[in-house]
């Protein structure tokens, strides 16, 4: 039922399947709650039936109390509203909510948000005086205005009437864009000097309990992006087992729990264990120093005495410093947009404020070109909900096997999709160092390390060398892309696998030829 009114304001043919587009919208914020938030642009003002206001109400108060609307939540909630619960009891109880929720499909929120508006935008012009009814002559073909605009979305029907937009109050999701003119504001100076355009640092990730020294992760690719960037997408890539999860871990997450950040990690490949064992080990080597627990050791669950202790102090090390500040998603498949959604409920409902996503691909792999075109969408929700929130959203992604042998990495080799690189504000790309070859001095594909020294005010390269014959892993991670600095710059990394450590060592300069073919 129209609530008073409407039904004599506006002609029928206006208000013609209003009662189901009400319907699909309320009925899937209360399937998703989280999306009273997501598009709090919506209010009980938007609804014209009784029915659709006092549901959309009645839901948006429960938001503020429940995650999940189901039966025994509404029901408490009501328990001492009489005046709301006789409404709601009238109007068939949680049965008659359950089975609309039940059969609304939340993916297509978005679409039934924008036809409310549309619909919206229609009364609105009907009340401005526009034609909506009446067939018009466009380019000497009859259309009818309402029945032609009911095939677009809600910014067509603006553009459509777009010399009056600016007198109808209806905002547009698919719209949004902000306006303003380029002048410089008086705080502009204390605006840089606040840091605002600085990302978040991740140089180091704490202090060691045992001497209070630093935890080093990255600071000299900290300082050339000029850190994690919030609102912006930073790609981490490597060839498989090379190592690009363990490095996101503890070079990019604990960095950014260090620095104040909620961070939730999303993974489709390694179970819930793998990373609670990086946590371990991480905390025994850094902050106790303690190095006798491997992963190997950890994951064969053979200890000493000693060990048993020690895991017991980075427990409780864990559980009061990490344990709230990092949440973990095991996602059985790759629906992007699944995961963005989850990403914006523990944004604005629990103020995670930092994203890894681990392993970035397509959801179906067998069609490869449509696989490149899933991962150029997938990419963009994934930034879309970084820049929309200010958040930072990491993605690490495997590189094409077939490229292995590259020697100086780029986003050429991004398995699936190189346009993903249009999406990102920095990339960083890795591979396993060959050590006889490019650490050896007498070879030309000699990678001469070196680290930059200030002599005399001036910065000069300091070259030192590795005995290549003493082992060790060693890895390359090339900036292929920073919107801060200069790309197409290697940083040479020593890697204690055992422990998950990575030692920066300084830049190098790696053959540009293809030397491992």
């Amino acid at each position: 039922m129209f609530i008073g009114g409407v039904k004599e304001k506006y002609p029928e043919r206006l208000l013609d399947g209003r009662v189901g587009v009400e319907g699909n919208c309320v009925f899937s914020f209360w399937k998703d709650p989280n999306l009273y938030k997501e598009f709090n642009e919506i209010n009980a003002e938007h609804f014209l039936t009784e029915d659709a206001r006092f549901y959309f109400s009645l839901g948006k108060h429960l938001s503020k109390v429940y995650r999940v609307f189901d039966e025994v939540s509404v029901m408490s909630y009501l328990n001492d509203k009489d005046q709301i619960e006789e409404e709601f009891n009238r109007r068939g109880g949680y049965e008659a909510v359950y089975n609309p929720i039940e059969m609304i499909n939340i993916q297509n929120v978005e679409q039934y948000v924008d036809i409310l508006n549309r619909e919206n935008i229609f009364l609105k012009l009907y009340d401005e005086g526009f034609n909506l009814l009446n067939d018009i002559t466009i380019n000497k073909r009859k259309i009818n205005p309402l029945k032609f605009l009911r095939t677009r979305t809600a910014a067509e029907a603006l553009q459509f009437y777009e010399s009056r937009i600016s007198d109808i109050g209806i905002r547009v999701k698919s719209n949004d864009m902000e306006i303003s003119d380029l002048g410089i504001e008086d705080d502009f100076e204390e605006k840089l000097e606040s840091g605002m355009l600085m990302g978040i640092p991740f140089d180091i990730c704490g202090y060691s309990m045992t001497d209070d020294k630093e935890i080093w992760a990255s600071p000299i690719l900290s300082n050339i992006s000029m850190g994690i960037n919030k609102g912006e997408l930073t790609l981490v890539g490597g060839f498989s087992g090379s190592g690009k999860t363990s490095l996101a871990f503890s070079n990019f997450v604990m960095p950014l729990v260090y620095r104040g950040e909620k961070v939730c990690i999303t993974a489709n490949e390694q179970r819930k264990i793998a990373w609670q064992i990086l946590l371990i080990v991480f905390t025994l080597v850094h902050h106790f120093k303690y190095f006798n627990l491997t992963r190997k050791k950890v994951k064969s669950g053979t200890f000493t005495d000693k060990d048993r202790e020690m895991i017991r102090k980075a427990k409780d090390y864990i559980n009061k410093n990490y344990k709230n500040r990092i949440k973990f998603i095991k996602t059985f498949d790759y629906n992007v947009r699944d995961i963005v959604r989850e990403q914006k409920r523990l944004h604005l409902n629990h103020g995670y404020s930092a994203f890894l996503y681990d392993t970035f691909k397509a959801e179906d792999a067998s069609d490869l070109s449509a696989a490149r075109g899933s991962m150029i969408e997938d990419s963009k929700a994934l930034f879309q909900f970084a820049s929309k929130y200010n958040v930072p959203q990491i993605i690490t992604a495997q590189l094409a096997t077939y490229m292995e042998k590259t020697s100086w990495v780029t986003s050429a080799c991004l398995s699936s999709s190189k346009q993903v690189k249009e999406v990102c504000s920095e990339i960083f790309l890795m591979r396993k160092v060959v050590n006889e070859i490019e650490l050896n001095p007498d070879t030309k594909q000699y990678m001469r390390p070196y680290r930059l020294k200030k002599i005399n005010g001036k910065w000069t390269k300091d070259y030192f060398e590795i005995d290549y014959k003493a082992g060790g892993q060693f890895r390359i991670i090339f900036v292929d892309k920073t919107r801060n600095d200069e790309d197409s710059v290697a940083i040479l990394y020593k890697y204690d696998g055992h422990i998950n450590v990575w030692h920066e060592m300084g830049y190098c300069t790696p053959s540009r030829i293809d030397f491992l073919r």
